[in-house]
């Protein structure tokens, strides 16, 4: 949070080459993760009907691309997790009074305004980044 001309506060977003990689990251996840879905429901609709015996190798294919892309999701989930802390230790250097990561995950505590829900929500992402 910076303080403006008029003393308001304004939100800024630090955009560096680890906030891009994150983003990327987080896109290339969400995006894999409906694709999952998406086969996987597909093929449990056709498996659930009675299938004929090309039916039957059309299942059995999907379930190796699901079993492929599920293995890649969670391949880029672990690679992802690293750069997470990246980021966070890119944010050291913009505030003053920061002299570490865990000063970063602590932005916002003790505050009234929006930012107080910050250190919840960082802890909430280390639980599920993995």
């Amino acid at each position: 949070m910076r303080r403006s001309e008029c003393g308001r506060v304004r939100s800024t977003m630090i955009l560096n080459g680890y906030t891009v990689l994150s983003l990327f990251f987080c896109g290339l996840r969400f995006l894999l993760s409906l694709m999952v879905v998406g086969v996987a429901f597909s093929s449990w609709r056709l498996a659930c009907r009675m299938p004929s015996q090309d039916q039957k190798e059309q299942v059995e294919n999907r379930s190796y691309l699901l079993f492929l892309a599920a293995t890649v999701l969670i391949a880029i989930n672990i690679v992802s997790w690293p750069s997470m802390y990246s980021l966070l230790q890119s944010y050291v250097q913009e505030w003053p009074s920061i002299m570490c990561i865990y000063g970063v995950t602590k932005i916002g505590a003790g505050t009234l305004g929006v930012s107080r829900f910050l250190p919840t929500l960082l802890v909430g992402l280390q639980w599920t980044k993995p």
